[in-house]
């Protein structure tokens, strides 16, 4: 090709979209005009579409027995770094040979339109056009080309036939006109697509703020329902709670009230048991007469056994007598004492029974609780020989009150120990009297004790 022919285009891909794109704007407007190879200038040329440019006088080599041209991919690759970016080249042959030409094939689109006028020009410009191959001036071994329109369409031998097999013949404004078309189509079932989805959007609008309203509703109902049943649940387990309390407290009151009742009962049996055993230790006189009868008789039978004969009947039948006598006043002083001793122990037994019944109502409560009576406080006996003392009290035959001011046992605390020891001695002393008054036995008798007012209290006053 010619040196000029093969200069670099300085035209980027976006500059020219972007001119295409202003070309395509004028054309609608009917501002531009196409130039044709006559330098005439007509908006109304037929080119062939899609975009064809016609390439002649390619150079031939006989090779293997044919003749061969260069091939379309090279030429493509040419065109497009001289910057008129065909999508490619065809060259045409038949079964006998090639022809020495080729077609050149553009995209549908402006910016193509305007590479293929441009390398027109390009070799217009050089004396290789359309104009030029006509008058076979100087061809030599130069390619000729330009843009194909209705002549190479109608009357171009092998040209022609290609060119109506792939393209065909329309003028600029039937172009514009048919993509005018296009963009009216295209912008109209855009213009309904947008309507339908519109539409679409309008109708799920709508639903959605149907189902806002129906979930608010719901979510107010269900709020409503948890308010409500929070509600239930607190009212059922508040009567709950309150039932149990009340059998709690009934269950409470019933076992207080069999508890105040055996208590009545034992205290009952204690003070019968307790008066039977004061009405026998005041009568004295029936046992000490009882026990000098019986010293009596034994005397007399002595007596006899050693001044009666064996053959004097009368004496023996006396001294049978007396033995008799004394067996059955011998069994009523036992008698007496095995009643005394059983009265004594059921108080023993009755009293613990009695005092064992209030532990559980004593439970708890600080100022009261079950107090050995008559158990020595060892508080003041620290450094005082409290054992000592321990053992007066256990001692029956020991009764200082009755010479409260000359006995020797309790001015020893008070003058040698000071008042607060006697004072305990005192104390423990009249809690046995008054709690156990038939015996001293210690360890074994408890009794409710209010601590903090230091005195004997009942199970009434606990409660």
């Amino acid at each position: 090709m010619d040196q000029s022919s093969e200069e670099n285009s300085d035209i980027s891909e976006s500059e020219m979209n972007e001119y295409g794109d202003k070309s395509y704007e004028k054309l609608k407007r009917g501002d531009s005009k196409v130039k044709t190879s006559n330098d005439t200038y007509r908006y109304n040329d037929i080119f062939v579409w899609p975009w064809r440019r016609i390439l002649v006088n390619l150079p031939i080599t006989y090779k293997d027995g044919r003749y061969v041209e260069e091939s379309g991919s090279k030429m493509r690759e040419e065109f497009t770094w001289r910057g008129f970016n065909p999508v490619r080249v065809r060259p045409l042959w038949n079964y006998r040979a090639h022809f020495g030409s080729a077609v050149v094939e553009f995209t549908k689109n402006w910016p193509r339109f305007k590479n293929a006028m441009s390398f027109e020009k390009a070799l217009d410009a050089d004396h290789h056009g359309k104009r030029d191959w006509l008058a076979k001036k100087h061809t030599g071994s130069s390619i000729y080309g330009w843009v194909a329109r209705e002549d190479e369409y109608r009357y171009g031998g092998i040209i022609r036939e290609d060119l109506q097999k792939t393209g065909d013949l329309k003028t600029i404004s039937d172009i514009v006109a048919e993509e005018e078309q296009k963009k009216n189509k295209l912008l109209s079932n855009l213009t309904n697509v947008i309507e339908i989805k519109n539409k679409h959007l309008k109708e799920m609008k709508c639903k959605y703020t149907e189902t806002s309203v129906s979930f608010s509703r719901l979510m107010v109902e269900k709020d409503e329902l948890h308010q409500s049943y929070n509600e239930s649940m607190y009212l059922h387990i508040s009567f709950i709670l309150y039932m149990y309390c009340q059998k709690a407290t009934l269950e409470q009151k019933m076992a207080d009230e069999n508890v105040l009742k055996l208590a009545d009962d034992h205290q009952r049996q204690k003070e019968e048991l307790h008066k039977r055993i004061i009405q026998l230790e005041t009568k004295p006189d029936a046992k000490q007469a009882l026990e000098l009868e019986i010293e009596r008789l034994k005397e007399t039978l002595e007596v006899m056994k050693h001044m009666g004969g064996e053959d004097d009947a009368e004496g023996k039948k006396k001294d049978a007598s007396m033995k008799q006598d004394l067996e059955e006043k011998t069994g009523d002083l036992e008698d007496f004492e095995s009643l005394n001793q059983t009265l004594i122990v059921k108080e023993r037994n009755s009293n613990d029974e009695l005092q064992m019944l209030g532990l559980k109502e004593m439970s708890g409560r600080a100022q009261i609780g079950v107090k050995r009576m008559g158990d020595l406080n060892n508080k003041p006996f620290i450094n005082a020989f409290c054992s000592v003392w321990d053992e007066h009290l256990r001692n029956s035959a020991w009764h200082p009150f009755k010479i409260i001011t000359v006995d020797e046992k309790t001015q020893v605390p008070k003058h040698d120990l000071g008042e607060e020891v006697c004072r305990a001695v005192t104390t423990a002393l009249k809690e046995i009297n008054e709690y156990n008054p038939s015996g001293r036995y210690i360890y074994s008798c408890q009794g409710v004790c209010n601590f903090k007012e230091k005195r004997k209290t009942t199970l009434k006053g606990v409660g």
